[in-house]
């Protein structure tokens, strides 16, 4: 009966070692929330984010991110610098877009940004004025990618391969 008893459990465990490649395996991810203080700290790095529209030299200074859950998009009210030329104006503006993370840059990226607002604060805002028309024909089109944040300048060491990033309440949740 010993022998039987031996030979059971032997059986067992050969059974539990063959069928443990069989079985799925279950594994955890792990994710964190950025914050929109630390989200506005990883853009001043990244920040000031300059952009040419048609003739235009447009500066995006200054972010303040803003969260919508809802419709998975963030948005930045950013101070803005015009300049065409000896023409310069400065102004309020808000651009808003999608987040995509590229794996080969290492980078966090406003895809498809829009400029969804603007309005002029100070300058010479007479000479400026076709400036400021032209501008304003960008508003609602979309931009050319703005980087929010480079994981490359924050040294981490390993590279990030996020699965999923969503907008959440004030931040960004990235799942690994």
């Amino acid at each position: 009966m010993k022998t039987g008893v031996v030979l059971r459990r032997l059986l067992a465990v050969v059974v539990l070692v063959l069928g443990v490649g069989v079985w799925p395996t279950v594994t955890h991810a792990f994710g964190i929330v950025i914050s929109d203080q630390q989200v506005a700290g990883l853009m001043s790095a990244v920040f000031p984010v300059k952009q040419t529209m048609g003739v235009w030299q447009v500066t995006f200074l200054n972010p303040v991110p803003e969260f919508h859950p809802g419709q998975q998009q963030v948005a930045l009210a950013v101070d803005v610098q015009l300049e065409e030329g000896l023409n310069q104006a400065r102004g309020w503006g808000k651009v808003s877009g999608q987040l995509a993370f590229n794996k080969e840059l290492q980078q966090l990226h406003l895809v498809r940004p829009r400029l969804v607002d603007f309005e002029v604060r100070e300058g010479d805002v007479e000479n400026a004025g076709p400036l400021i028309d032209g501008l304003r024909r960008y508003i609602g089109q979309d931009l050319p990618v703005i980087v929010l944040f480079d994981v490359k300048q924050m040294n981490l060491g390993l590279p990030l391969n996020p699965k999923a990033i969503n907008v959440v309440n004030k931040g960004i949740s990235i799942e690994f």
